[in-house]
């Protein structure tokens, strides 16, 4: 039988802390970080795995030239924030009933890393499929057919956003699309895990 778990890490297992990243960069408000679109894109290049973290904040330094590296480093790293209330127990509830849990994220190397040291069940995860790695991000189709070749098709998928759910479901997958963490365990149960 099928025992996998894909789960996804944003908003998730952690929360995102947009705000505070926009603080330390100086920016007057989350918009206005969100609307800096040369940053955004050098992100994407990030967790496509087509610049490693250094040249990110290298280049993010030609935008932001009243920062140092240490700062945009710290900044970015701000972005993850606490863990999710509750997550933990989930992922030892499944653990317990013979689940393998593996995620399955759009992320970058500079905020997996930050996740292995701050999430607190990181040693209950068996495997990843990341962006940075695979060189697409969740919704293309390439990720999630690396993660059937790699680990198989998932019992469940457990994401944020709605079109990385639509997509997963294309493949056939179940879905659950995060609500909260009580929701989540209403829908373990439901389908009997």
């Amino acid at each position: 039988m099928n025992n996998t778990i894909a789960l996804d890490i944003g908003r998730v297992c952690v929360n995102l802390n947009y705000e505070l990243c926009a603080q330390k960069l100086g920016f007057s408000s989350t918009n206005e970080l969100l609307r800096c679109h040369k940053i955004w894109q050098l992100n994407d290049l990030m967790e496509t795995g087509k610049i490693c973290s250094k040249e990110f904040v290298a280049q993010a330094q030609s935008i932001l030239p009243h920062k140092t590296s240490q700062e945009i480093t710290e900044a970015w790293l701000a972005i993850i924030g606490e863990e999710i209330e509750g997550i933990h127990q989930v992922v030892t509830s499944l653990r317990a009933r013979g689940m393998r849990i593996v995620f399955l994220s759009n992320t970058s190397p500079l905020h997996f890393d930050h996740i292995k040291t701050n999430v607190s069940f990181y040693e209950d995860v068996e495997g990843a499929v990341l962006s940075y790695e695979v060189g697409f991000m969740k919704p293309h189709t390439a990720i999630y057919e690396y993660f059937e070749e790699k680990f198989t098709r998932p019992r469940l998928f457990i994401d944020d956003k709605e079109e990385n759910i639509i997509a997963a479901q294309k493949r056939g997958w179940q879905c659950y699309h995060m609500g909260s963490v009580r929701g989540l365990s209403l829908q373990i149960d439901a389908i009997n895990l």
